[in-house]
């Protein structure tokens, strides 16, 4: 027993033995700090890094927008009417004249199918739905019948002045 008390009493006299769990202590909390800045500068850097690529991803979408506008642009200026013309005349192609057209029959063709308009109403007015008073009554109307609801339910009598 007195020789476990002397080993804990040594072992309490000890103080590089303190010195060692303090320093210890330390060097796991600057190890976990070191861990957890080390994993934000990595998400960070992840972020910044997608963030470029949208950007660089947006430059190109107006990049290629401005391009095809551009297109476009040179489209409507070669087959603008006057362009064409003028293309067609250094081609050797003339204006034809009612005379010189030909028009050739072919059977079973109709010609081209007229434009799908609304439906016209029947006579009689057998195609309109009914709707529900519910749905065509004003609020005015709607608070009359409430009152003449009302006044039923509990009796009184509504119109009368006395």
């Amino acid at each position: 027993m007195e020789r476990s008390i002397g080993l804990i009493q040594a072992y309490r006299q000890a103080p590089w033995r303190k010195q060692l769990q303090w320093i210890g202590l330390f060097a796991a909390v600057v190890v976990f700090l070191a861990l957890v800045a080390g994993g934000y500068l990595s998400v960070t850097a992840r972020a910044a890094q997608a963030g470029r690529d949208v950007q660089r991803l947006q430059a190109q979408i107006r990049d290629l927008e401005q391009s095809n506008e551009s297109l476009r642009t040179q489209l409507a200026e070669l087959t603008s009417a006057r362009l064409m013309e003028q293309r067609a005349e250094e081609l050797g192609f003339v204006p034809a004249s009612p005379q010189a057209l030909t028009y050739i029959p072919v059977p079973g063709y109709g010609g081209r199918p007229g434009a799908a308009l609304a439906p016209t109403r029947l006579a009689g007015g057998a195609s309109q739905t009914v709707l529900p008073r519910e749905y065509t009554m004003s609020l005015f109307e709607w608070a009359q019948d409430l009152i003449a609801l009302l006044a039923i339910q509990t009796g009184a009598q509504l119109g009368s002045g006395q």
